[in-house]
């Protein structure tokens, strides 16, 4: 199973997530990013990042909720009882330039209102 090996928050994260009773949102992306199973095989491309975005989408459905937006936005989003709303953008690939691309989303959909806070997941 994967892990969480390092969670930062920036700019007052954490105490907007409380502020706005997202803290259940928050808890759902943790467990989805360390709730499957990661089974290293041996063969090609067994191991490719697809299969860890496979997982990752899977964990989002099974929770139900969570609208995705495949192209061109944030990856997964919810809203909470209030109309507090999370983003959640999942960076597999490892290309820093895709996580730049990552970022400009959050911060668009924040800055238009849409979002009242914003994770990336980095696989590493």
């Amino acid at each position: 199973m994967p892990r969480i090996t390092e969670r930062i928050s920036y700019n007052g994260f954490d105490t907007k997530i409380e502020r706005l009773g997202l803290d259940e949102l928050v808890q759902q992306v943790e467990r989805i990013a360390a709730g499957f199973d990661l089974i290293i095989e041996e063969s090609k491309h067994a191991n490719g990042t697809k299969v860890i975005r496979e997982s990752f989408d899977a964990g989002f459905e099974a929770c139900g909720g969570w609208s995705k937006i495949t192209v061109g936005g944030i990856d997964w989003s919810k809203a909470n009882e209030s109309g507090s709303k999370l983003g959640v953008e999942v960076q597999v690939s490892g290309r820093s330039d895709l996580l730049a691309v990552d970022v400009i989303h959050l911060q668009d959909e924040l800055n238009g209102g849409r979002l009242d806070a914003g994770m990336i997941i980095v696989t590493g």
